[in-house]
């Protein structure tokens, strides 16, 4: 809750909420402000089939009951009536981080939330993204290269198709646990700040303040999966805050459920776009080019494109444009007191 509120704007507060327990969590605790807040909720085009691999389509039905239940909280929703693809919203993404993008189907409704926010007089974006690490667990076990998900799934599988064999894939439990333990407790000072990718506007996320790791990794494992509900302790935390079909819920929502609509209305600019891939040696000699257009005309069309292939496209379009930013900027540092 103080991690909340520290990290409230002065201006409009609109908050990035999916529908799931952490946007949800960070609205109604950003709504206990006495002030009114905005949960903004992509909400995919008309048409969008039901996604595979346990998701739903009942994140803006989740967002309302959330909405109805906590006052001053409003739902809005936002529809990707243009069409945007991974395709439009990259190429800004690197010149603001310099670096590639994990997961480019999110960043397009992450770009029409933070647009709408702007729109609202917002200056910051909240979010919950980081929930996935500080609410779920301990990142230990997350990450442990044996662990399996609770759909059977070992982690290994989440590795994209399309990079090339030889290419490091993982760390192991000893590399990984103390990074990622270091990174979480003394990370970054509160706010924690995200790119948006549209100007004047910047995204927090309170979850992944120091305050609330330190507690995540102090609580015993077998709290995380007391009653036989996953993520146990951030449920029990909201209750009374959230409405029980939010706060009870154990599956996962869809926020880039229609991201495979408007890839197929584009199909051309995608082919473009791997050939641009293959013609780089860089990304050749990680980037396996032809599973990627294969991906593109396969029928049926692979499950999870975009979390398999879209996001290897996304890392060789990145090494492009990387190759292009080095071959004409003169980048000046200085390392020691040395330029």
């Amino acid at each position: 809750s103080r991690t909340v509120a520290d990290s409230l704007p002065d201006s409009p507060i609109a908050v990035a909420m999916s529908g799931g327990l952490d946007s949800t969590t960070v609205a109604a605790l950003a709504a206990k402000s006495g002030r009114p807040v905005v949960g903004l909720c992509h909400v995919p085009v008309e048409g969008t089939p039901e996604p595979s691999g346990g998701r739903d389509l009942g994140d803006w039905n989740r967002a309302v009951a959330t909405a109805n239940y906590v006052p001053g909280l409003r739902a809005e929703p936002v529809i990707n009536d243009a069409g945007l693809t991974m395709l439009d919203v990259l190429p800004a993404a690197f010149e603001e981080t310099l670096s590639p993008v994990f997961n480019p189907a999110s960043l397009v409704w992450f770009r029409l939330l933070s647009e709408r926010a702007r729109a609202l007089g917002a200056h910051v974006l909240q979010v919950g993204q980081q929930g996935n690490l500080t609410l779920s667990g301990p990142p230990a076990a997350l990450l442990h290269p044996g662990r399996r998900w609770p759909r059977g799934k070992p982690v290994d599988r989440w590795t994209p198709a399309g990079i090339r064999s030889h290419t490091p894939r993982r760390g192991t439990r000893e590399t990984l646990k103390p990074a990622m333990e270091r990174l979480m407790v003394s990370g970054p000072p509160l706010p924690f700040s995200l790119p948006a990718y549209t100007p004047g506007l910047r995204m927090l996320d309170p979850l992944s303040d120091p305050r609330v790791a330190t507690v995540a990794l102090q609580t015993p494992r077998g709290q995380w999966t007391a009653g036989g509900l996953t993520r146990s302790v951030a449920r029990r935390a909201t209750i009374g805050l959230l409405p029980d079909s939010v706060q009870r819920h154990q599956g996962r929502g869809a926020q880039s459920a229609d991201a495979a609509i408007h890839r197929r209305a584009r199909q051309a600019e995608f082919r473009r776009a791997v050939q641009t891939v293959a013609e780089s040696s860089l990304d050749t000699s990680i980037v396996d080019t032809a599973i990627l257009s294969r991906s593109l005309t396969a029928k049926p069309e692979a499950a999870n494109w975009d979390s398999r292939f879209g996001r290897v496209l996304g890392l060789g379009l990145y090494l492009s444009w990387a190759q292009g930013f080095l071959a004409t900027a003169q980048p000046t540092c200085r390392l020691n007191g040395q330029t």
